[in-house]
């Protein structure tokens, strides 16, 4: 989908901290857009037929999806593995999430083959 026009949007400082917060850093733009689409795509489901609902759902997931196939969160944590390579702990510490969800993220990662663990170090391949 073209982005084709600009939208000022005012938020509250606590709003935008919790937007920051789940969004990771320099992703704020993207978190809002697939937020809105979501709702979006939500109110529509109740006006439109089952059938057209399911393809539209089926199409939604097909563009959030990035393009090589990693979540969001994956290719974030292989981006700043790119930088530094680090422990679940340290990445967590440096994108500001939960250790749990760097992890996660990891092993996905290492299963797709980006991604090597060397005692407990996760480094980009």
């Amino acid at each position: 989908m073209a982005l084709s026009e600009r939208v000022l949007l005012k938020l509250s400082k606590e709003m935008l901290g919790q937007v920051d917060e789940l969004a990771g850093a320099g992703r704020r733009s993207d978190f809002i857009r697939t937020a809105i689409e979501e709702r979006v795509a939500r109110e529509s489901v109740a006006e439109a037929p089952k059938s057209a609902v399911v393809e539209k759902s089926a199409q939604a997931k097909k563009d959030r999806a990035p393009a090589h196939g990693l979540r969001a969160d994956d290719s974030l944590v292989l981006e700043q593995l790119g930088r530094k390579r680090g422990t679940a702990r340290m990445v967590a510490k440096e994108m500001g999430w939960e250790e749990l969800r760097v992890a996660k993220s990891g092993e996905r990662l290492q299963s797709a083959g980006l991604v090597r663990f060397d005692r407990g170090v996760m480094e980009a391949v």
